[in-house]
């Protein structure tokens, strides 16, 4: 029986899922990673992923259809059953499939991009023309090269900060 998923009787559906989960789909997936998961970057993502889909397999399921009136009652679908059976150990495996280099190149795209719009916007902000952006961008980096000079220490302390978020 092919599942319907714009179900115009809920009662009828053999999807059901819980109304916490159920957001996941409405949009604020991301807020829920980072309340409810407390993940923030790639790294917790890959720890915390087996655990995520193995609370999706209890929060959403496919069920069976009985006379019973109440879908909770429903037994899961075999196919379900199945499926839980297939994964239930090997959730953890999938850390292992995460390629780090994809997600460190993604990381370092995405920051790069938020460099330059931000050294665009303080030139943009200190009425830099634009035949100067270019100068203005290099002298900006020599700036910030030279205060991150004059306290070596808090440099040093941020950068093995960063390299301890990022190693994982």
């Amino acid at each position: 029986m092919p599942v319907n998923y714009k179900v115009k009787h809920r009662w009828t559906s053999l999807i059901e899922q819980t109304e916490r989960f159920g957001g996941l789909k409405s949009g604020p997936f991301k807020e829920d990673l980072k309340q409810t998961w407390r993940v923030t970057t790639w790294a917790d993502l890959r720890e915390t992923l087996p655990l995520i889909l193995e609370d999706a397999f209890i929060q959403v399921r496919l069920t069976s259809p009985t006379g019973d009136s109440n879908r909770t009652h429903w037994p899961d679908h075999p196919l379900w059953t199945l499926a839980r059976q297939q994964l239930g150990g090997e959730l953890d495996e999938l850390k292992g499939m995460v390629d780090q280099t994809v997600i460190r190149a993604e990381l370092d795209d995405m920051l790069t991009a938020q460099i330059k719009g931000c050294m665009l916007v303080t030139a943009a902000l200190n009425g830099v023309p634009n035949q100067k952006v270019e100068g203005y961008l290099l002298g900006s980096s020599a700036r910030m090269m030279r205060g991150m000079k004059r306290d070596p220490t808090k440099m040093q302390e941020k950068l093995n900060a960063a390299r301890l978020k990022y190693s994982g």
